[in-house]
């Protein structure tokens, strides 16, 4: 018994509401959401009918009974989360496509009018260079690099990377640049996961200061020539437990990736130069323990707890991550003579 014919529908890899598809949303607006995960998650596409309906109703998921929202965020962000996780540029078109974009997400829809230019982009607006972004997550290109599954974290950084770029606009001799973009962003991103309670949902809870850290440092390796940079900055960038280097490289990476210059030049020469130098300081992917503590500091010298403590700690690590110390006996004799006396 199969009165609404649901096996033909799944033979055709079809979704479409029973009866009436405006019924079936007003009783919950959630199943417009709910139909761009099954069709992200399997593959499958909307009827005519079933989609217009959404399209029209797409409002429909900001409404409120009073002070609360019928629709709560905690599931308006974990429906979204579910299906931008299985294929993320597929559930970003589609959502456009029915119009929740604007209505989730009116940042990222903003992205479409926002122009690029050569010589740094030939790939077309803000929003085409995302969806090119996005594009990697899906295919072999980081996977080169980055073996393990690219997780849900980098994939919503590399969605909001450049946030930022409409505000930040500014146009001079007929090239436009986007300074300061990446802080910009950090800021939107944080704002909107806090307006859907994004990281809160129980299929993929983050804490917002985390997606907005990799937002605000996207652009390392474009402003900083990895070769010149502090070892111990590189350490405290990508490798601290309180950081998310992982995510902030496939952010990074995936940026440059979708960027088309102009001329036919190497345009991600400046993250595979930082991921090379990365490898040499952890060849296993394991940074060495420091060769000294605090503790050893203000036994060897006569310095009183304070900065040049901390001064003094990443001199040394600065030279052992660099490979001038191979043990502790150089680093006390170094502290010793260099930090002596205050």
């Amino acid at each position: 018994v199969d009165p609404f014919f649901g096996q033909k529908d799944l033979k055709a890899k079809t979704i479409r509401t029973v009866g009436s598809a405006a019924t079936r949303f007003q009783e919950d607006y959630s199943r417009m959401l709910r139909a761009v995960r099954f069709a992200s998650r399997f593959g499958f596409s909307i009827s005519e009918k079933t989609a217009a309906a959404i399209k029209k109703m797409a409002h429909h998921l900001h409404d409120k009974l009073g002070d609360e929202w019928i629709v709560s965020r905690e599931t308006l962000s974990q429906e979204f989360l579910k299906a931008f996780d299985a294929r993320p540029r597929f559930c970003i078109e589609l959502m456009d496509e029915l119009n929740l974009l604007e209505t989730v997400f009116p940042e990222l829809k903003a992205l479409q009018a926002c122009k690029q230019t050569p010589p740094y982009h030939t790939e077309g607006t803000a929003f085409d260079h995302v969806l090119l972004s996005l594009d990697t997550t899906e295919t072999t290109t980081l996977t080169a690099w980055f073996p393990d599954p690219i997780p849900l974290l980098s994939k919503l950084a590399i969605l909001f990377h450049d946030l930022g770029k409409p505000a930040a606009a500014t146009e001079q001799d007929g090239v436009i640049h986007f300074y300061g973009h990446e802080k910009i962003g950090a800021s939107m991103v944080s704002e909107l996961c806090d307006r859907l309670n994004l990281g809160s949902t129980a299929y993929y809870p983050f804490a917002y200061e985390q997606l907005a850290w990799i937002i605000r440092e996207h652009m390392f390796a474009i402003k900083r020539k990895s070769q010149l940079t502090k070892a111990t900055l590189l350490e405290r960038t990508f490798f601290s437990k309180k950081h998310f280097g992982q995510s902030l490289l496939h952010t990074m990476l995936a940026d440059q990736l979708a960027s088309i210059p102009a001329e036919t030049t190497n345009n991600t020469l400046p993250i595979l130069t930082l991921l090379e130098r990365l490898r040499k300081l952890a060849p296993d992917g394991m940074l060495p323990p420091p060769l000294i503590s605090g503790d050893d500091v203000l036994e060897w010298t006569d310095i009183k707890p304070g900065p040049r403590i901390a001064e003094a700690l990443d001199d040394v690590r600065e030279r052992q991550l660099t490979g001038e110390f191979a043990g502790r006996a150089q680093a006390e004799t170094y502290v010793k003579n260099a930090y002596g006396t205050q």
